[in-house]
């Protein structure tokens, strides 16, 4: 695992030395290219600061030249007339000016002066231009060297310092319990962490919610599960205590009718536990509404005319679709037709529909039962909610299904007084695009 610390540190560590690396080769090459001018300026007012006639008797004496500078002069015959270096054996070269030439296993550098009498070449070791450059960029590179350990550490004291936040933040989350969800801090953090901590913070709370959402549907859960379990249990104790064939074939019959209102109960429990643990909607295909309709729309004929409720399928004859999830529109329209069904009196009407409304796919269920009260309509959507008075069989769950699968399909689901008169339209409203 890469630690950010580590690389910023080794990185801005490598940055440090390799720019002054490049300023270091940068000044050397400067002042390499200043003193070989420098030199040269030397080596050709050695030459010109000699006399038209040289010869060994009258020449420049030695010490009033460098050590390291060797002067030679030749006659027009090419007879060697003077050396400042005794048994010297550099050869004599012609071309006037300056030049570079190896002699003695080493470069020297050459200026060559052409006067009427005599031929002059005043040669110089480039070893000794070398050592000169190099003392010089020591020189000048010194306060470098003295620099870039303080720049180094200075890197460290930053990286670390900058870094201090993180590692708290972090120490902070490791010493957390579980169940503790508080907000982390803001105060005191930069821009680009105080960033980070705000979206772990809503992160946080978003988890808090759907914690106590959890807890608060085990709770309901447990509660709703009680009753029916209990009434089950004192059916059973009722049934066994019946005299005559009759009692017991009625007991019975009421301990299906409980263990079936159990199930159901359980069934819609699992459902909504299942929907509600479902965000993501990287599994949503396309998906063709009016078939999903009419295929479902089938097995209810059989329960509409056992119920003797009118039952009307209306779809859009070009097609209805949009993405989503499959399963979860089919247990969303499920919910809608049982509870139609389950309000409707006999005689009445129960209306499915699937088309769009204003360039959006709608689905829509209309019944001619009792309907909701205005001030109930909000209510309705919560856990186990039923509306005073509402004696239809249900667990209080369908709506709150509906509901949650609304909500990951980012739809709408409306609740409108049926608008031919007695019972309940509910119309779920898709976005443009799905």
């Amino acid at each position: 695992m890469k630690s950010i610390q580590t690389q910023l540190l080794v990185w801005l560590s490598g940055g440090v030395l390799l720019a002054t690396g490049i300023a270091g080769a940068a000044i050397y090459d400067s002042l390499r290219s200043e003193a070989n001018e420098l030199f040269d300026y030397q080596l050709q007012q050695t030459a010109m600061s000699l006399p038209d006639h040289v010869r060994d008797d009258v020449a420049l004496q030695n010490e009033q030249l460098e050590e390291d500078i060797l002067v030679q002069v030749w006659d027009q015959k090419d007879r060697l007339i003077y050396s400042s270096i005794p048994d010297s054996s550099m050869p004599h070269y012609k071309q006037q000016g300056f030049q570079t030439v190896t002699a003695f296993d080493e470069d020297w550098r050459l200026y060559i002066e052409n006067r009427r009498s005599n031929f002059i070449q005043v040669a110089q070791p480039l070893s000794v231009r070398d050592a000169l450059a190099v003392n010089l960029v020591m020189r000048t590179l010194m306060p470098f060297f003295l620099l870039v350990p303080a720049m180094l550490v200075l890197v460290v004291v930053i990286v670390r310092r900058n870094l201090a936040p993180l590692e708290g933040i972090a120490r902070t989350l490791g010493q957390r319990s579980p169940v503790d969800l508080q907000p982390l801090p803001l105060t005191g953090l930069p821009l680009e962490l105080s960033t980070i901590v705000g979206a772990l913070n809503g992160w946080l709370e978003r988890l808090g919610k759907s914690l106590s959402a959890q807890r608060d549907f085990v709770a309901d859960a447990a509660h709703e599960l009680r009753s029916p379990f209990t009434a089950l249990k004192l059916q059973l104790q009722l049934t066994e205590r019946a005299k005559t064939e009759e009692q017991r074939a009625t007991g019975f019959n009421k301990l299906h009718d409980r263990l079936n209102r159990a199930i159901h109960l359980v069934e819609q429990l699992l459902t909504l536990a299942r929907n509600e643990s479902v965000a993501s909607t990287a599994g949503y295909v396309t998906v063709t509404l009016d078939t999903l309709v009419q295929t479902l729309a089938a097995d209810y004929h059989v329960l509409a005319e056992s119920r003797q409720i009118r039952f009307s399928v209306v779809v859009d004859e070009a097609g209805v679709t949009l993405q989503g999830n499959p399963h979860g529109l089919t247990i969303l329209l499920k919910n809608l037709l049982e509870n139609a069904f389950n309000h409707t009196p006999t005689g009445g009407l129960v209306r499915v529909q699937a088309g769009y409304e204003n360039g959006q796919a709608i689905l829509r269920v209309t019944d001619t039962g009792k309907g909701i009260a205005p001030q109930d309509r909000e209510r309705v959507f919560d856990r186990f909610y039923r509306c005073p008075g509402d004696d239809a069989p249900g667990t209080g769950l369908g709506l709150a299904i509906v509901q949650n699968i609304v909500a990951q399909h980012r739809a709408q689901v409306r609740l409108e007084d049926n608008p031919a008169g007695q019972g309940l339209q509910v119309t779920v409203v898709f976005p443009t695009g799905w």
